[in-house]
């Protein structure tokens, strides 16, 4: 049985500067599957960044194999175990909502003052 404090986490890069493009059903038809809420997303002017800040969440602190590391077909107990292998969302964590506060706090300070400026003039688009 699921614990309602589970939540569902992608650690993840994308091209798209709209995080939620990155899921978007057009490429995928199974993304349909699934509600995501993007809790957090950086800037970075270069792809090898991103991904020694992505390796460095699913590998040091969230590694595979490892206590919070969960394939999504088993999760959600698909009869079909390879249902999202290439969708590029089963490199999911399995946290608790303490867990995601935490990372929350430790990502949200990672940002400079100007990231933040930029996060909150796009946001007042979307208000």
């Amino acid at each position: 049985m699921r614990d309602y404090n589970d939540v569902l986490v992608k650690f993840g890069i994308t091209s798209n500067m709209d995080v939620l493009q990155r899921f978007n059903p057009y490429f995928d038809e199974r993304y349909k599957d699934f509600k995501y809420k993007v809790k957090f997303s950086k800037y970075f002017s270069n792809k090898e960044k991103a991904e020694q800040v992505e390796q460095y969440w699913l590998s040091e602190v969230f590694p595979n194999p490892g206590p919070n590391k969960v394939w999504v077909e088993d999760y959600l107990q698909c009869e079909h175990k390879q249902k999202y292998n290439d969708t590029g969302i089963t490199e999911i964590r399995l946290l608790k909502r303490y867990q995601l506060s935490s990372v929350l706090k430790t990502l949200y300070d990672t940002l400079s003052n100007n990231d933040k400026e930029l996060k909150r003039e796009a946001k007042l688009k979307y208000v």
